[in-house]
């Protein structure tokens, strides 16, 4: 499962939107009401 398979079921599960952060980590962000969830390069 690639990174943006994983950010897509987290959407979907916590029904939140995720932030892509662009340079330099490149990551995405899925916030949810108790925790975030950072998604870097590796996955």
């Amino acid at each position: 499962m690639n990174r943006k398979e994983i950010v897509k079921s987290l959407e979907e599960h916590f029904e939140v939107k995720s932030q892509y952060l662009g340079a330099p980590s490149f990551a995405y962000q899925v916030q949810t009401a108790d925790e975030t969830y950072t998604i870097n390069r590796e996955g």
